[in-house]
């Protein structure tokens, strides 16, 4: 084991054919470049003050540089000790005496708060991080602030507040706005502290999920559109909640929408899920069901490493079209394969599932087997 930096990597054992980094950066170390063979990979977390954006695989070219794209947008990890980003408080940026340089905008607050800006924002804007403060009045305005620490003199910050359910009002920085209106169409993932809107038909109208870190887990508040309520017909979330996949799952079972429609309502379905060959699947299955027949059941109330193994062969049946019942849900499932939008969207409604009480080995199982599937683990289960 050798302790240091990170940061600096690791001269003496260079070069490497894999940099792989378990800490987000907002900026990748060059050394880890430096030390990497050509073709070598770089892998690490990325993050912005805006946005926890997600894995960043480097492909690291014979001249020094290094080029990729992000291979995961679902997880977000601790920063680098020398890169955190000061995320200065309300209080810290905006003082009684300021007068807000008030502009108009077609910019909803939630256009700049859901996971198609922030990626941009986070590029354009470095130091900005955003607040949600829920409903405080009895019309269930909310609001969302924009802070940066950086950018004046006198140690405040520009910023910018979104307030209410069908308004949106803007102060600088420009680059805010800016960056929201080139980018509505990227792919949406939730990652940090942040707020977007949820586009469920039938729901749209007010309705807002998103990460609350004073309770450090996701909240959804959904009105039907034909609603005048003050308060939501649905309301979720809270410490209980530590992943997006909890609330998709609530959402799920309390509108009975499939969980593909509410998986992109919410903006975290993968853009582009890829299944392993049917034959790998199937030889999988194979394997898995030996080990099934030869591990021992575990007595009552203990983890079991059967359950574990029935729990990965339920899911590969149903990754094969064998199975009448969703592994997630655990409902009747229409028969034949499922398509990779559908294992995407079951995944998120299995990991609600782990982080209910009373989660046994099978539905871990099951987790790990549609995580392989889609090719995010390893070359075996």
């Amino acid at each position: 084991m050798i302790t240091g930096d990170g940061a600096g990597g690791c001269l003496e054992g260079a070069p490497f054919d894999r940099v792989l980094s378990t800490v987000a950066v907002p900026q990748v170390p060059y050394a880890w470049v430096a030390q990497t063979r050509p073709g070598g990979l770089v892998l690490t977390p990325w993050s912005s003050a805006y946005k926890a954006a997600g894995l960043l695989s480097l492909t690291v070219g014979p001249d020094g540089t290094a080029s990729g794209g992000l291979v995961n947008t679902s997880i977000s990890f601790m920063a680098l000790r020398a890169q955190r980003i000061p995320r200065p408080t309300v209080a810290d940026v905006v003082r009684d005496s300021d007068t807000p340089d008030v502009t108009d905008t077609d910019l909803h607050a939630s256009d700049i708060c859901n996971d198609d800006a922030p990626f941009a924002i986070g590029l354009a804007v470095p130091g900005c991080h955003r607040k949600y403060e829920p409903p405080t009045d009895a019309d269930g305005h909310w609001s969302v602030w924009f802070l940066d620490a950086d950018t004046r003199p006198h140690g405040g910050g520009a910023w910018a507040v979104g307030a209410g359910a069908d308004t949106g009002v803007m102060s600088s920085p420009e680059e805010i706005a800016g960056a929201a209106g080139a980018s509505r169409n990227c792919v949406r993932s939730p990652g940090g502290e942040f707020v977007d809107g949820v586009c469920l038909a039938g729901w749209e109208q007010q309705s807002v999920w998103g990460f609350d870190g004073g309770l450090g887990g996701f909240f959804a508040q959904l009105w039907r559109n034909t609603s005048r309520a003050q308060a939501p017909q649905l309301s979720f979330g809270g410490v209980g909640w530590p992943w997006p996949g909890c609330i998709a799952l609530d959402i799920v079972e309390a509108t009975r929408v499939e969980p593909v429609v509410v998986v992109a309502a919410l903006g975290i379905a993968d853009p582009d899920p890829r299944l392993r060959p049917a034959a790998e699947i199937t030889a999988a299955a194979g394997a898995v069901g030996a080990q099934v027949r030869a591990t021992p059941t575990a007595g009552p109330g203990e983890w079991s490493a059967a359950g574990y193994l029935r729990g990965e062969l339920e899911a590969l049946a149903w990754l094969l079209g064998k199975s009448d019942v969703c592994p997630g849900l655990r409902g009747a499932w229409r028969g034949g394969p499922p398509t990779a939008e559908q294992v995407v969207a079951e995944r998120h409604m299995v990991t609600g599932q782990l982080y209910r009480p009373g989660s046994d080995a099978s539905t871990s199982g099951v987790d790990a087997a549609l995580w392989w599937a889609l090719g995010w683990g390893g070359q075996s289960l």
